[in-house]
Formats: C-alpha cells, sequence, structure tokens
C-alpha cells in the first residue's frame, strides 16, 4: 500500500491554510498567480514564497503513479481516494461566496479536481494497493533429451 499527495491534495490544504488566514478570496480572484492552474494541470509546485508556495513539490496523479509503480516492478491492483477540495465547505464557501469570481473559480477548480480521468482523485490524495509479481527466474537452456532428437 503506497500513498501518495496528489494536485488536488495540496489544493485543498492550500485553500484550507488561506481560508484561516482570510486570504482566500485574493486567491481565487487571481488563482494562476498563485500557481493553482499549474499544479492541477502538471502537478508541479515551483517555490515562490512571494506567491505563497513556499516550498517545491513534484505531485502525482493516479496515472503517474501506476506507471511509477510498473517501472519498479509492481502492479496495480486497487486505487482509492477521499475527500474534495472545499472539504471544509463552510469556511471555503463562506469566503468565496463573497465575490461571484471567487465562487465561479472555486467551482471551475473544484469541478476539475473532481473529474480527473480514471480515478476519483479528490482531495488528501489517494492509496494505492499494488502487488509485485513473483522474480522472473532466468533463461535456461536446456540440452534437446535424447527422445525428442
Amino acid at each position: 500500500m503506497a500513498d501518495f499527495a496528489s494536485p488536488a491534495a495540496a489544493t485543498q490544504e492550500f485553500f484550507d491554510l488561506m481560508s484561516r488566514r482570510r486570504r482566500l478570496p485574493g486567491v481565487l480572484r487571481r488563482p494562476g498567480h498563485f500557481f493553482v492552474e499549474q499544479v492541477l494541470d502538471t502537478g508541479y509546485q515551483p517555490f515562490d514564497p512571494k506567491r505563497l508556495a513556499t516550498w517545491e513539490f513534484q505531485f502525482y496523479t493516479p496515472e503517474n503513479a501506476r506507471r511509477a509503480l510498473e517501472r519498479a516492478g509492481f502492479r496495480l491492483v486497487d486505487l482509492m481516494a477521499a475527500g474534495a477540495v472545499s472539504w471544509n465547505l463552510g469556511a471555503v464557501a463562506a469566503s468565496a461566496r463573497r465575490e461571484p469570481r471567487t465562487w465561479e473559480n472555486l467551482l471551475r477548480i473544484e469541478e476539475r479536481v473532481g473529474r480527473r480521468p480514471g480515478a476519483l482523485e479528490t482531495g488528501h490524495g489517494f492509496l494505492v494497493a499494488a502487488t509485485r509479481g513473483p522474480p522472473r527466474s532466468p533463461l535456461r537452456r536446456t540440452r534437446p533429451s535424447v527422445a525428442s532428437i
């Protein structure tokens, strides 16, 4: 079992933190400036404290996680996800509803996060169950038996 941080998880945590700091309306007015669009599009968040990005990180989408596990010799068995970007909907909604533009941006971002192909990857990240197949045995060269000649 592996636990992966996802772009949705990063967005959720960022919105929660900005809501508690009463800065969410500013973020939702200009989501591109604060890398929200980039994180959702590419899974990459650069370091830029002036834009409230206080750490650099490469997030995984379910498809990226599957490929990484397969490269390491694992086979995906199951994928599970939890939560939504606005899981603390009361605080996020109260903050975003003050302006039509911020509310529209929140709904657009929520819609994108909740509709990733292949998995309901919405929120804290996702868990992946994978198994490693039996080790491959080396090719054996056998001599033909007398009966097969």
